[in-house]
């Protein structure tokens, strides 16, 4: 018995020298039927305002703080813009340009409201800057110094960041392998690494916040090209989704080591491959949004909390299934809605006349006008 106990107290050490990653806590799975969803899915609408002054093409990376929504215009990533729960614009944060306060390019952004910051990451510049989020004022930057595809901020003044490059244990002398996830004190600073890099690449078919991101408190952890969501939670990482697609595979590490050789680009390698070739969650309170590519054509799942059960739909079936004649892109989420975004298109109100719920909207705007915000969750 003693020979027993310590053999179960070694194997969770090694489980914890691993983050833990083979512990699964919950299996989302995606089945390949028909279904319509559309009574069960509650929307809410609002319009953006346009102005010259807040011209948007695609609304990316959206959050929503304090009655205000913070929007990156994700074509030109030049401008970063803040609205009231209504739609109406009120102001842009920062400038392009050189000096105190300004950027080259934004890369993506977060908010902490406990610091009261609005944080950009201008990757290009190698910085992190600093903005008031009460004044809209610049405070300071913070030069990075390092590569990554994601960031978000962690309690007092913490970051972590997620590169598919992966990034050196720079705690551990002993420790040589790559992780994805480095967090850092408030002036960048390592302090962990987490998530072993199992397969490391300059390329990728995704970018920006897709790889975290923030629910109930928590902050989830992916790679886009496998199946496994991770919970970041008192310093470690355990596994707290596994994704099942049906008739859908992920990428193998194999066929991506193959495919990509020393460092080449392997994306079209994998768009032509049987596998899929990225996805993103967006999850909320009843429900979790996702979106992958196979074969350069779109698809989306919707899992229901509530009934535990998910569907998969190419774009007309997903269109279909929500119930508004429009294509709504999943952009983001809070803690109780995911949030879409509409584009008013020559015929956008021949697809939705009739319709209640977006029809008095449509009629009164233009293909020139700002994106509809779509807000929606399982009733």
């Amino acid at each position: 018995m003693k020979y027993i106990y310590i053999l179960f107290i070694l194997s969770i050490i090694s489980c914890s020298k691993d983050n833990d990653k083979n512990i699964i806590l919950k299996e989302i799975k995606f089945d390949d039927i028909q279904v319509s969803l559309k009574d069960s899915i509650e929307f809410k609408f609002i319009p953006l305002e346009t102005t010259n002054e807040c011209l948007i093409g695609i609304a990316e990376g959206i959050q929503v703080v304090d009655d205000r929504i913070f929007i990156l215009e994700g074509k030109q990533k030049e401008k970063l813009f803040v609205f009231n729960l209504n739609g109406k614009f009120i102001t842009s944060i920062g400038r392009k340009g050189q000096g105190a306060g300004g950027y080259n390019r934004i890369f993506s952004f977060d908010i902490d409201p406990e610091e009261r910051s609005i944080i950009i990451s201008d990757m290009y510049a190698e910085k992190l800057l600093f903005y008031d989020l009460d004044s809209y004022q610049f405070k300071y930057s913070i030069n990075t110094k390092f590569y990554y595809n994601a960031f978000l901020h962690l309690p007092y003044g913490e970051k972590i960041f997620m590169g598919y490059k992966g990034f050196e244990n720079q705690t551990d002398q002993k420790d040589k392998d790559s992780y994805y996830i480095y967090t850092t004190d408030s002036l960048l600073n390592p302090q962990k690494t987490f998530y072993k890099a199992d397969f490391k690449t300059s390329y990728s078919l995704t970018g920006g916040k897709s790889n975290l991101y923030s629910y109930d408190g928590g902050i989830y952890i992916y790679h886009h090209l496998f199946p496994y969501i991770y919970k970041l939670e008192n310093g470690h990482i355990r596994t707290g989704y596994k994704i099942e697609l049906e008739n859908y595979t992920f990428p193998t590490v194999d066929f991506l080591e193959q495919s990509s050789g020393r460092d080449k680009d392997y994306t079209s390698a994998l768009i032509k491959s049987k596998y899929i070739t990225n996805y993103r969650i967006d999850e909320c309170s009843t429900m979790i949004n996702l979106s992958f590519q196979k074969n350069n054509e779109l698809y989306y799942g919707i899992y229901n909390k509530k009934s535990k059960k998910g569907y998969i739909f190419n774009l007309p079936e997903y269109q279909s299934t929500m119930g508004l004649g429009v294509w709504v892109r999943p952009r983001s989420a809070t803690d109780e809605y995911i949030i879409g975004q509409i584009n008013v298109e020559e015929n956008t109100y021949k697809y939705t006349k009739g319709n209640s719920r977006l029809d008095s909207i449509v009629a009164n705007r233009s293909i020139e006008d700002n994106p509809i915000l779509c807000l929606f969750k399982i009733k």
